[in-house]
């Protein structure tokens, strides 16, 4: 059995059963009592979101979140979180899942503290000085963001065919977590056609800018690209609810 650690690198990392529970503990610590939760709609619906407002609320905390978070997200959701944290007065955040809602966080961090957007400080050295605390539960292995300070973030401007093809590869990680693939029964005809959506639109992009209404369909195609994944999450809560929900310490 391996036991609880910790390390300072210097980012200040704890392992460990319980090692959530001291969330309180570390904001107090940092002289924060208004913290802002940034994490996805899939980790809401598992319940995974519902475990650290159950932690915060329970230590009297102030408490806001932002849970809109997408994969490969773009400014205009830094810009979005941004305000909402400067709204309600945060002090701390908390990025609970993987690189995506980690990189929102910290991009969140800067904008709140030293205004601009997000693309003022592209490059190497650009960010002045500390951001408000951030705290990072990572829900998955591989990215490492909750080590490093450093972020990606497509630009809104990004080729439609990257972004088709990133949400797709997504989803499709998404599925596989819970041994799931687009030709399970277990999911709706209508979370089928939402990945099939995403397929095909990477492949019609070339079409879409030829055609004379190529504008008027191209935008509907963004909106898509946007809501797709919260419908996708909508329609696996039906066969996910009756499994059971994974335990985070």
């Amino acid at each position: 059995m391996i036991k609880d650690f910790g390390f300072i690198i210097p980012q200040n990392c704890q392992f460990g059963m319980g090692a959530l529970k001291k969330l309180p503990d570390f904001l107090k610590a940092a002289g924060s009592d208004n913290v802002m939760l940034i994490s996805d709609r899939g980790l809401e619906a598992i319940g995974v979101v519902d475990k650290v407002r159950e932690i915060i609320k329970g230590a009297n905390l102030k408490y806001s979140e932002y849970l809109d978070v997408l994969p490969n997200p773009t400014t205009t959701i830094v810009d979005e979180c941004a305000a909402q944290y400067k709204a309600a007065g945060c002090t701390a955040i908390i990025a609970l899942g993987g690189g995506s809602p980690m990189d929102v966080a910290k991009a969140v961090g800067v904008v709140a503290k030293f205004g601009g957007t997000i693309g003022d400080y592209e490059g190497v050295g650009k960010v002045p000085g500390p951001i408000d605390t951030l705290i990072a539960v990572p829900t998955t292995a591989g990215t490492g963001s909750e080590v490093t300070v450093v972020l990606l973030l497509p630009g809104d401007d990004a080729p439609l065919v990257e972004r088709a093809q990133a949400l797709g590869l997504w989803c499709q990680g998404f599925l596989g977590g819970f041994g799931l693939t687009a030709r399970d029964t277990a999911l709706s005809a209508e979370a089928m056609e939402v990945l099939q959506d995403l397929a095909a639109i990477a492949q019609v992009q070339s079409a879409l800018e030829e055609s004379e209404d190529g504008e008027n369909d191209y935008m509907e195609v963004m909106e898509y690209l946007r809501v797709a994944p919260l419908l996708l999450f909508a329609e696996c809560a039906k066969p996910l609810a009756a499994a059971p929900k994974p335990s985070l310490h």
